[in-house]
């Protein structure tokens, strides 16, 4: 009996692992094998939702019209299942690549993300409050260390940068928030798309196998005939 997990049960194990390895793993390979977890996730999870019609009607092409099971025909059904899976992990790869480009960006060029993830978990609806905040857990001295260590500059100047991002952080969000919601709606019609491939391979495979099968049993009764 095949057991199928439902997707709440699926984040659960993923963060369940993440956890595990977080105190263990620096920060860039954590991201990476947390990325890795969630595309296999995710390709499962969309692998899982093609409808069942689809999976019986792939069962049922590995099979003759009389019943017996035909290796050749099976191959060909584990091919496409396995093509179906490549075709997703193509489009989570491309999501994945932006998406560590975008983070990239930020984090060497903008704020540091473990910076960032400070400065959000110390934000108060209070503009006066988030920065005292950001004062009294030192993200501001942080964020001083690293813009002086990646690039020389003045006091002077890193005030102006944290200026620059305590005016613009609504925009970052934005961006962030549009990516999210982008990658969502590309993820959606591609597996559409893969989809709709794999059930007219499906519909072109049963057609085939029909009209072979229709064809020996047909050529067999010929030569029985002719041998009667």
């Amino acid at each position: 009996m095949r057991h199928v997990y439902s997707p709440g049960t699926l984040m659960f194990i993923t963060a369940v692992i993440a956890f595990a390895v977080v105190k263990e793993l620096p920060f860039l390979l954590f991201a990476f094998g947390v990325q890795f977890i969630l595309v296999i996730v995710g390709i499962e999870m969309l692998h899982r939702r093609i409808p069942p019609s689809l999976h019986e009607a792939s069962s049922d092409n590995c099979t003759r019209l009389d019943g017996s099971l035909s290796p050749r025909r099976q191959k060909k059904e584990q091919q496409a299942r396995l093509k179906f899976r490549l075709d997703l992990l193509a489009v989570f790869s491309i999501v994945v690549l932006t998406g560590n480009w975008l983070a990239f960006f930020v984090h060497s060029e903008v704020i540091p993300i473990p910076i960032a993830f400070q400065s959000l978990a110390a934000f108060d609806p209070d503009p006066e409050t988030w920065k005292e905040n950001l004062r009294d857990q030192r993200v501001s001295e942080s964020f001083e260390e690293w813009a002086v260590t990646k690039t020389p500059a003045t006091h002077e100047e890193v005030e102006a940068q944290q200026k620059v991002l305590w005016y613009t952080w609504p925009s970052i969000i934005g961006i962030a928030v549009i990516w999210f919601v982008g990658s969502g709606v590309f993820i959606s019609r591609a597996y559409l798309r893969i989809l709709r491939e794999f059930a007219s391979g499906i519909a072109a495979r049963t057609q085939l196998n029909l009209n072979r099968d229709i064809a020996r049993m047909q050529s067999e009764e010929s030569f029985e005939g002719s041998s009667a």
